[in-house]
């Protein structure tokens, strides 16, 4: 049991273990807080850092954020103007303007008077974009099926956060200051059970899914990377991400968000409420982290194969990763189109490779990962740093717009919340943001979960299959357990 503390603004609570801050959230919702918000490291690579990697890369995962009752929430529907949906009426953004732009002049309006904090993230925002979002940044043809779009973003801004530090095990409530109440998260803390025991790596087979369905069946998506490899060919791009959608009906968001640890624990899981549908993630990939000093780090993701619980066959999986050329080439690709990116907005001579190739392993799937850093130029601002990089390079491919045009093509059906970003921006324009992989898009009992990989011109469109239903796999079991 934690050792709990009464305090506005202190340590609430000591002894805690990683999945508190799951229960705390759902606690909260349970006993009706508004505006509840989760960004949930249940999984990190440690205090010692990635192998190979600077003893600063450790930080993924050492912290966890719940949020409640927000100050003011603000969205923008698809093509149109970031509207306020809730807070004071000066707050409402000017029309007309770009929603990145928009967005960060209303959490400047909301934290003029917010003291500085120790800790990464102390109150500011709560934000979503959606991978539509990069229309109105480069020129891609509509010809997907928009079907039930969420907004472009969706921005929740928060005065009072219970930062959780799992290296120290402590809950802290940021404040003083109007939002989440310490009564309200003290009884979340106080209903903590024991850690629920960690699932064994997957054993590579498919779960029982029941009835759903899919944008592109097997066959389909054999054919469509086929496509994209003709493409290649003819100069067109050099690589590109291809992914396709399931969709599972009467699916409970409070049951998945209660099976996603336990079946793919990852450093960037969330449960986020959009208002008329909730986005839950197991996202291991960093898309930006920019701190209050400008230093700026983008660890994008390319590679993958399956866990198994047999040491030698994961060790050999492991293996069989870091020595793909063509797995090597992908993330080669990408990692200069993230430098290029970055470039737009970063200090000149500042953007280098801090790490070319690192293997980094989850629950179910082993990836391999670059490590891009830079600094942001001076009177540059966080949201010209988004823009000039959304969407990721990593679910895009290489060059971006040309692979963009080339998805709008062969994908059917729009990608929504999938391949955009979501994660927390501070009042200090510190930042600390996802790529939405490994997501469900819930709205009344519909999940909807996308998965896929990069295509270059020597890729196996069996093997690309494979690998799609290999990254899908654990969001799709916990999505048929959560089943009503």
């Amino acid at each position: 049991m934690p050792k709990l503390t009464i305090t506005d603004a202190g340590v609430l609570a000591e002894g805690l273990d990683r999945g508190a801050p799951a229960r705390v959230a759902a606690a909260l919702r349970a006993r009706g807080v508004p505006g509840v918000g989760l960004l949930h490291s249940a999984r990190g690579t440690g205090e010692a850092g990635l192998p190979g990697a600077p003893g600063r890369l450790g930080a993924l995962g050492r912290y966890s954020f719940v949020a409640a009752r927000p100050m003011a929430v603000a969205r923008a529907e698809p093509g149109s103007d970031l509207v306020l949906v809730e807070g004071p009426p000066e707050w409402s953004p000017a029309p007309n303007q770009d929603p990145l732009a928009a967005a960060a002049a209303l959490l400047q309006q909301a934290g003029r008077d917010v003291p500085s904090s120790a800790l990464p993230f102390a109150g500011g925002g709560l934000l979503t974009l959606s991978y539509d979002l990069g229309r109105r940044y480069e020129e891609v043809p509509e010809r997907a099926l928009a079907e039930d779009s969420p907004p472009d973003l969706h921005l929740a801004v928060y005065r009072r956060v219970v930062c959780f530090d799992h290296l120290e095990g402590t809950a802290t409530l940021t404040g003083p200051g109007p939002g989440l109440k310490a009564e309200e998260v003290l009884a979340a803390l106080a209903e903590l059970s024991v850690t629920p025991s960690e699932k064994s790596p997957s054993d590579a087979s498919d779960p029982e899914l029941g009835s759903r369905s899919e944008s592109l069946d097997a066959s389909a998506y054999r054919a469509a990377v086929a496509e994209a490899q003709e493409r290649i060919l003819r100069g067109d791009l050099f690589e590109v991400n291809l992914s396709r959608r399931h969709v599972l009906e009467g699916v409970d968001p409070e049951r998945l968000a209660a099976a996603l640890p336990r079946l793919a624990a990852a450093a960037y899981m969330a449960d986020l409420d959009l208002g008329d549908r909730r986005l839950l993630s197991a996202s291991p990939e960093r898309f930006l982290r920019l701190d209050a000093q400008g230093r700026i780090e983008s660890w994008p993701i390319k590679g993958t194969r399956a866990r198994y619980a047999d040491p030698g066959q994961d060790a050999a999986a492991a293996s069989e990763l870091m020595e793909s050329d063509k797995d090597a080439a992908e993330l080669a690709m990408i990692t200069d189109l993230v430098r290029n990116d970055l470039g737009r907005v970063a200090r000149p001579g500042s953007v280098r490779v801090v790490a070319p190739r690192l293997l980094q392993s989850w629950p179910t799937v082993h990836h391999t990962l670059s490590v891009v850093a830079a600094e942001l130029a001076p009177g540059r601002t966080w949201d010209e740093l988004v823009r000039a990089a959304f969407p990721p390079g990593s679910v895009t491919g290489a060059p971006k717009v040309e692979a963009m045009q080339v998805i709008e093509a062969l994908e059917p059906v729009r990608r929504g919340l999938y391949c955009g970003a979501f994660g927390w921006v501070g009042f200090d324009g510190a930042l600390d943001l996802a790529v939405a992989i490994r997501i469900a898009e819930v709205k009344e009992g519909r999940a909807r979960i996308h998965a896929g990989g990069a295509i270059l011109l020597d890729s196996d469109p069996q093997e690309e299959e494979l690998e799609a239903r290999t990254k899908a796999r654990a969001l799709l079991k916990a999505a048929a357990e959560a089943r009503a």
